[in-house]
């Protein structure tokens, strides 16, 4: 979720560096990766500096995404490949992004728990 990230967040030797450790050490392991709400600043300025440093099989699994609801704020139908619920189903995209998934993580993740035990917390009646 890029939706919030300026300028100052982006680093780009980090950027650099996992790059050169997932081509050289865990090649073609990524299925998809789903840039969601990237600013505009990302998509014009940032992305093509970091594009060339991508091997071309790789290039072609990171999508751009947008909520559901974006295409009506800007007047437009969006294609529905640029939509997260394409890639990720309406039942299991958080509702902040226009899906069906209800489940607070911010307050799972804030009692300490990891993703790995979401399963085991009963966050009834926290919503």
């Amino acid at each position: 979720d890029l939706g919030k990230a300026s300028l100052r967040n982006i680093d780009y030797p980090l950027i650099k560096r996992l790059i050169y450790i997932l081509t050289n050490f865990y090649p073609e392991r990524l299925g998809v990766m789903l840039l969601h709400d990237a600013p505009s600043y990302f998509t014009g300025l940032c992305w093509p500096l970091i594009k060339p440093w991508l091997n071309p099989n790789t290039r072609n699994k990171i999508h751009f995404t947008r909520s559901s609801s974006d295409g009506a704020f800007w007047g437009r139908d969006l294609s529905p490949a640029s939509t997260a619920a394409h890639w990720v189903g309406e039942e299991c995209l958080p509702s902040v992004w226009g899906g069906q998934d209800n489940f607070d993580y911010d307050t799972a993740l804030g009692l300490g728990l990891d993703f790995c035990s979401l399963d085991q917390l009963d966050l009834a009646g926290r919503h």
